[in-house]
């Protein structure tokens, strides 16, 4: 799709070259038109063999006289420049040496001392689009004329220039020494006010210094009135970051320094995640909620850590347990587990003598109770073993250790995440003995072994875990292992049931087999028949239809398969029905292609484009669909190209929120021409009404938000055998290896482990 203007130069270079052939420095004299449509329009001439560029192998020429412009099929028998770039570089060394004659020119004709006005000069030399003024010589007159500096009338207007400077320099001195005692309480100043109290117009100068409140008085920045007028904006919008609130109110220094350094001025509130609020918005009353919650936490901590060693959060509500947990580990406090519990060491020193029977009431175990005072875990240490020592002591592994500790043998505590074992009740054990059964009571044993010991086949140890007669090892600290475990001792305790589980499996099967259907508990869902009859549209449809017959924006958020595409074809009807344009972006190339295919069946292929940056095809057509990143680039190349395009539809416009990608979106939104009005489709966007809000401020129009939340669609998991047949959850997992597919995630919540 050419530019209009880029086609009238080609139009222009057709005619020229009619009958002869021109040197590049003569075509940009004769042209006279803008250099970047003129490089434009030799380029693609070039490409497209509708002209030929010959170089003269002459060095000594000047700028642009070197390369030959002539008609397809003539040549001067030099050498044809390698690339279409070389064409930009030989036109930007015509336009320098037209500017610098032009430059010389002027200078010339006003170096007799008569000031002329710009069509004068252009009348006696052709200035190719310069203006006089960018001479550096040059001086612009009160009346509009030209004349030189170093001309007697040129050196009286640079003389006037410094006697006004000095007497603004005063006025604006004047007036800001007024002004700050006028304002000096802070309050704001209608412009009629003002005026009035200077008794002269406001200058620009000063002007700048101020700011314009909503109601349009003015006031300084920083000021009472200024900071309250900021309140107010912000208490009607959704929190803003801090980059975006220090550009916005970049003139409140003061304001701007203190929320960069984290520190709040009444009625601004900061809030944990850097946004900036007030006080009177929902989330500035949540965040002072908080605080005051975080206050009370506080003091309801202080008591807690000073008159226990160790404590829990029992009293506490959820909110504040919350904030009671992120207080603790900033005072210091230590956790533990303790038989499944969550504890807290406080950050204090206590009496040993406390902590023994602090210890003593939770655990049931005598604890030491001398020396002096020491914080909580020094004492915990000092009372524990690693297993690695404990190992040591008995001659074991460590992981027999652990395995002890999870089957109660051996108590200890998990402090902060690293297990530790009791050595008090450690003086009680003796090798050997009752100490070697519990060790071979908590070996861990894989599948096929238990399947061994019970004398059963290795899926039945998976169907005695799914029915809750066994379960597996829980691994300490979250660490996995490949396949499931067991204790020796939980399997052995099964060998006196392993028969009556055994007839009650046959039994089952039995009755299976006997309704003759090998799973009769299935539910059968018939498919029903679909109707024959006209399509009716939903409410959301017809809804963001109507919006867009009115000429409004429209964000619509719905779920797959909802029918979003039937809104942009009715977009697209009645735009084509308007002899007008509309461009469809989508986040990727292969969607954009699958779309140009689909519209060329509904519109046919000569109202149907494709631009994606690899292929464009029929790039002039009325409809036109394209990548987001293209359509960006035409927003800041080719704005003039989109005159007659009346509507952009954005597909999957959640991708403004991409943290590579995004950008794209964001920078068509808000240079999109102001004409075009937007579709945007998306099917997850949660936060609609916020990217509706912004949209309508960087638009300056309403955007209407359209939503659907029932899915059309329902997502139903099935699983499917190698022999076709449709199965649910719990019949799926009878016909594969929990030890394979089943998630450790699911035994633990099914085991409470």
């Amino acid at each position: 799709m050419a530019s209009p203007k880029t086609e009238k130069v080609k139009q222009k270079l057709y005619s020229l070259l009619e009958n002869r052939t021109l040197t590049l420095y003569a075509v940009c004299q004769q042209m006279g038109e803008s250099f970047d449509l003129l490089t434009g329009a030799l380029q693609s001439m070039w490409a497209k063999g509708e002209i030929s560029l010959d170089i003269v192998k002459n060095k000594d020429l000047p700028a642009g006289d070197e390369v030959i412009v002539m008609k397809p099929g003539s040549t001067t028998g030099e050498t044809q420049p390698p690339d279409g770039q070389f064409v930009a570089l030989k036109v930007a060394s015509c336009k320098s040496r037209l500017v610098n004659e032009v430059r010389s020119n002027i200078e010339k004709l006003l170096s007799d001392g008569l000031p002329r006005r710009e069509e004068e000069l252009a009348e006696l030399v052709p200035l190719y689009g310069i203006t006089p003024a960018s001479v550096p010589g040059v001086i612009v007159l009160p009346d509009g004329k030209y004349t030189l500096r170093s001309v007697e009338e040129g050196r009286a207007e640079l003389k006037r220039r410094q006697r006004e400077a000095r007497l603004n320099a005063g006025k604006v001195r004047r007036q800001k020494e007024m002004i700050n005692k006028l304002m000096e309480g802070g309050g704001p100043v209608s412009a009629e006010a003002l005026e009035q109290a200077l008794g002269e117009p406001l200058s620009p100068e000063v002007a700048r210094n101020l700011v314009i409140l909503t109601g349009g008085d003015y006031a300084l920045p920083d000021s009472s009135a200024a900071l309250d007028d900021i309140a107010l904006y912000i208490g009607r919008r959704e929190p803003l970051g801090q980059k975006a609130f220090v550009k916005m109110f970049r003139d409140h220094k003061k304001l701007v320094s203190s929320i960069r350094k984290g520190k709040e001025v009444q009625p601004f509130i900061i809030l944990p995640d850097g946004r900036v609020t007030v006080e009177e918005h929902p989330a500035g009353q949540k965040e002072l909620e908080r605080r005051e919650i975080l206050a009370k936490v506080q003091q309801k901590l202080v008591n807690l850590m000073h008159n226990n060693a160790f404590f829990t959060f029992t009293g506490f509500s959820g909110m504040e347990k919350k904030a009671a947990v992120q207080k603790a580990v900033e005072e210091g406090c230590t956790w533990l587990e303790l038989e499944r519990k969550t504890f807290w060491c406080s950050p204090l020193k206590f009496p040993p003598r406390q902590m023994a029977e602090e210890m003593k009431s939770l655990t049931g175990l005598e604890f030491s109770s001398g020396g002096k005072q020491k914080v909580p875990v020094v004492y915990l240490l000092e009372n524990s073993l690693k297993p690695g020592e404990v190992a040591r002591k008995f001659s074991i592994r460590p992981n027999q250790v652990v395995s002890l500790h999870q089957s109660g043998y051996l108590p200890g505590i998990v402090l902060e995440g690293a297990l530790r074992i009791w050595s008090g009740p450690l003086e009680m054990i003796r090798p050997g003995g009752g100490l070697d059964r519990a060790i071979r009571r908590t070996e861990e044993i894989g599948v096929l072994d238990a399947a061994r010991i019970l004398g059963i086949p290795k899926d039945n140890i998976h169907k005695l875990v799914r029915e809750g007669h066994l379960a597996p090892v829980q691994r300490h600290g979250g660490a996995k292992r490949s396949g499931k475990a067991f204790r020796r001792g939980d399997v052995e305790d099964l060998l006196g049931v392993v028969s009556q589980l055994k007839e009650k499996w046959e039994a089952a099967r039995a009755r299976k087999l006997k309704g003759g259907k090998r799973r009769p508990d299935r539910d059968k869902e018939e498919i029903p028949k679909r109707p024959d009859a006209p399509i009716t549209l939903d409410t959301f449809q017809t809804t963001a239809i109507q919006a867009l017959e009115e000429g409004l924006s429209v964000l619509v958020a719905a779920p797959t398969g909802t029918g979003k595409t039937l809104i942009a074809e009715k977009v697209v009807e009645k735009v084509l029905a308007e002899e007008r344009e509309v461009i469809y972006t989508s986040p990727i190339k292969a969607l954009s292609n699958q779309k140009f295919r689909d519209f060329i069946k509904l519109y046919g292929r000569e109202r149907v484009g494709l631009i994606t940056g690899d292929v464009s095809i029929n790039e002039r057509a009325s409809l036109l669909v394209m990548t987001t990143e293209i359509f960006r680039n035409w927003c800041f190349s080719n704005p003039e190209w989109m005159s007659n395009i009346s509507f952009v539809i954005f597909d999957e416009v959640h991708y403004l929120d991409d943290p590579h990608r995004g950008t794209a979106w964001e920078e068509s939104i808000i240079f999109a021409p102001p004409h075009i009005k937007i579709l945007g489709l998306s099917a997850t966007v949660p936060n609609i009404h916020q990217l509706a809000a912004w949209m309508s401020d960087v638009r300056q129009y309403p955007v209407s938000v359209v939503e659907e939340r029932e899915r059309a669609v329902p997502l139903v998991t099935k699983w499917v055998t190698s022999g076709g047949e449709v199965l649910n959850e719990r019949e799926a997992r009878e016909e594969i290896d929990p030890e394979s597919y089943e998630d450790e995630e699911v035994y633990k919540e099914r085991y409470n482990m």
